[in-house]
């Protein structure tokens, strides 16, 4: 079982805040496209901007990767492996073996979930990740608003589209982690449901007491 302790190694490895970023970090964010008298971070951004309202742009998708580790060797492009031949090497199976520990494969399914929530590298500039730092679902919420407009139903019930999600990379991943997205899609449904019915009979009750008798 893990300790605070394990939890504090772990930490402690990594620099706080990190001593250098792939690209240069953009420390502010213009605030002309905020209309006055309207508070940015009143409610959580697509992109996970103003979660910390004195640096707005602490942990926003777009922004560079952290350099937690000084580069000593630089390898050219022409020198790294073939990645098919690493997946082979490394992943590839022949056959099923149980974990001696007895691990779900549903363990590396979540797992799964959690690399591409934090992880998202963008393809025309490798030095940006296109996800958010903070672990908040945005593979089935949205990193972006046109992604998060892409899966709410935006009807007043607070639901998503039925067995949806917003990242199609995971299309590319094994059915269960797929499976398990549309599992915590259908998840927040049932959750807006009862929420939904909670206010609607908070409303009614209001309602029939304000009702003269």
């Amino acid at each position: 079982m893990s300790t605070d302790a394990d939890f504090l190694v772990v930490y402690n490895d990594l620099p706080h805040p990190p001593s250098n970023y792939l690209a240069p970090y953009p420390m502010q964010v213009s605030y002309e496209s905020v209309p006055q008298g309207f508070i940015k971070y009143a409610y959580r951004t697509a992109d996970g901007s103003f979660n910390n309202p004195l640096i707005p742009t602490l942990g926003q998708a777009g922004a560079p990767y952290a350099r937690s580790v000084t580069t000593a060797n630089i390898s050219p492009m022409r020198a790294l492996p073939d990645p098919g031949l690493v997946f082979d090497s490394l992943l590839k199976r022949d056959k099923f073996e149980e974990h001696p520990g007895g691990i779900s494969s549903l363990f590396f399914a979540f797992a799964d979930l959690v690399i591409h929530s934090v992880f998202h590298t963008d393809h025309k500039d490798w030095t940006k990740n296109k996800s958010s730092s903070y672990l908040d679902l945005s593979i089935l919420y949205g990193s972006n608003q046109k992604q998060q407009d892409s899966v709410r139903r935006k009807d007043g019930s607070g639901k998503l589209y039925d067995d949806v999600f917003a990242d199609g990379r995971l299309l590319m991943m094994p059915p269960a982690t797929c499976a398990l997205l549309v599992l915590l899609s259908r998840n927040h449904n049932v959750c807006f449901s009862i929420v939904f019915l909670s206010l609607l009979g908070n409303i009614a009750f209001a309602v029939h007491r304000s009702t003269p008798a």
